[in-house]
């Protein structure tokens, strides 16, 4: 999912029984109609039951993959269909850069 804040968002939040990680921060200040400027930052989050790193790896893939299925099939048809495979790895590879520097 997308969100949005005036203020720079952490990377992982609790919000209740839930864990909130957030990544593609970025800034995009926003020119109000009496030309001030107001900070705003985009992002993509999802909300995961545990702050672990395994947990939150799952989360992130199923924004991609949400059924364990559709990974399977991407990874058994990889000799029919390297590309799906080779987009599939990158992602996950992204997905692993993305929790590592969340718990930095």
């Amino acid at each position: 999912m997308k969100g949005n804040s005036n203020n720079r968002p952490d990377a992982i939040v609790q919000m209740g029984d839930k864990v909130q990680v957030r990544w593609n921060i970025t800034r995009n200040d926003r020119t109000n109609m009496d030309e001030t400027v107001t900070e705003s930052w985009d992002y993509e989050y999802v909300n995961c039951d545990a702050p672990e790193r395994g947990a939150i790896i799952r989360a992130i893939m199923k924004t991609k993959y949400p059924l364990v299925d559709d990974e399977i099939a991407v990874i058994n048809n990889k000799d029919l269909h390297p590309e799906q495979y080779d987009e599939y790895q990158l992602f996950r590879g992204q997905v692993k850069q993305i929790v590592d520097e969340a718990f930095q």
